[in-house]
């Protein structure tokens, strides 16, 4: 089994990927091939290594180890080497998908449309769940999943539920995206917590409460900019004061 060193890690965590997953894909590597695609011959791990580049590696030993296969671009050449960890995925270390759902996301903001008349939630996630799609991208810095409901409507079976890898803070690649509904609700309670909390943030040291004002359409406090949709702005949808209109 491959160990992960420090810098491994460092790495995999600057992809998305959060402590959950390096067990999975360090567990993983015991069961994980590797090829020269168009060839049946297998090769170890050390030579997978010399052949790419570290960071092109990990980033295919994590995207094998949650979706069973992936490709990358040999170091300085033009042929392409096939990880697979499809046995994995029959051995008694392979962990559920779903475990630790929770830990493996965070709210990010939520956003009213007025021109849809519907809301949207984003969450940051772990790029593991990107294995449920056809992207696979070596360079990404984590995956975001966003729910969208009629406003003031919100039910599980009228949500519409996406996701998209991220590269520097830039979602890029937005699909559809099966989630069962125990993991939307549990998106939905995490969403309410984060923005319950928010609206309990210490008063502001400039007016003397939780409030913000609206300029332009925009937040003076995050800088959120509401486009054509200020007359439903009221609060800041990242930190959730009270916006009054100047």
């Amino acid at each position: 089994m491959m160990k992960l060193t420090k810098k491994d890690k460092e790495i995999l965590k600057s992809m998305g990927y959060v402590d959950w997953d390096l067990q999975q894909i360090e567990a993983a590597s015991n069961y994980t091939s590797y090829r020269i695609t168009g060839l049946d011959k297998t090769f170890s791990e050390e030579k997978a290594l010399e052949l790419l580049e570290r960071k092109a590696f990990l980033s295919g030993l994590a995207r094998s180890t949650f979706s069973g296969t992936s490709y990358r671009k040999e170091l300085n050449g033009t042929r392409t080497i096939m990880i697979e960890s499809r046995d994995f995925f029959l051995s008694k270390e392979k962990k559920d998908i779903y475990e630790c759902f929770e830990e493996s996301v965070e709210f990010e903001e939520q956003y009213d449309s007025a021109e849809y008349d519907s809301t949207t939630l984003y969450f940051k996630t772990s790029p593991r769940f990107l294995a449920f799609t056809n992207q696979d991208h070596e360079e990404i810095t984590c995956a975001e999943i966003s729910l969208e409901f009629p406003r003031n409507m919100k039910s599980l079976k009228d949500t519409s539920v996406e996701i998209s890898p991220v590269l520097d803070g830039e979602c890029f690649d937005w699909c559809d995206f099966y989630l069962p509904y125990e993991q939307v609700d549990i998106l939905f309670a995490i969403a309410v917590k984060a923005l319950d909390n928010s609206q309990k943030e210490p008063k502001s040291k400039t007016t003397g409460r939780s409030e913000s004002t609206l300029i332009d359409g925009i937040t003076e406090c995050c800088g959120y900019d509401f486009g054509m949709d200020t007359e439903f702005a009221n609060f800041c949808p990242i930190c959730g004061k009270k916006l009054i209109r100047i």
